[in-house]
């Protein structure tokens, strides 16, 4: 993202994580579309970013609903994720978080190991509201998530197996704790 809100993406793009609109592999910095981006976070095989005015894109592999467009289709080019407006995003391995401009918090993909924080195990193909409290900050790890809470208290819910979570034990959180 340069300063002047041009993205640029380049390296393997096998799953159109690139945004690029095709599935070649590119060497040097390419710019993705004309628009003015104002965030950018790359997961594994997908990326998602806001656009300066707020708008929710997110292109790549989808195979878990880790895009939020409803299904599990990949996209090789960005896609407006809803009509809503973010002020953060975050991509972890196979999962997405984003936070609205309210401070309402959004995950979805992949939640094997409960890193959506929906308190089951179920997978999401559309962003789903994780609790009511408002948020300042989100962070997505490879299979956990951990976000600021707008009282100042630090969250971390999903895979635990390493002490990842903080808790002070190795056992995976479904929700925020």
């Amino acid at each position: 993202l340069r300063l002047d809100g041009a993205l640029y993406c380049w390296g393997d793009n096998i799953d159109g994580q690139l945004g690029t609109g095709d599935r070649f592999r590119t060497l040097a910095p390419v710019r993705i579309g004309t628009d003015t981006w104002s965030a950018v976070s790359a997961g594994e095989r997908h990326t998602c970013g806001l656009r300066a005015d707020g708008a929710l894109y997110c292109w790549g592999y989808n195979a878990y609903g880790q895009l939020g467009t409803g299904d599990t289709t990949d996209a090789h080019a960005p896609v407006r994720i809803g009509t809503d407006t973010w002020r953060a995003v975050a991509a972890g391995e196979s999962h997405t978080c984003g936070l609205r401009s309210d401070g309402a918090l959004y995950c979805w993909g992949d939640n094997y190991y409960g890193q959506l924080g929906t308190r089951d195990r179920s997978p999401r193909l559309d962003p789903a509201r994780i609790g009511t409290d408002s948020w300042s900050t989100v962070s997505a790890g490879s299979e956990h998530t951990c976000g600021l809470r707008s009282d100042g208290a630090l969250h971390c819910w999903g895979e635990n197996a390493s002490g990842r979570l903080g808790t002070g034990d190795t056992t995976d959180a479904l929700a925020p704790l």
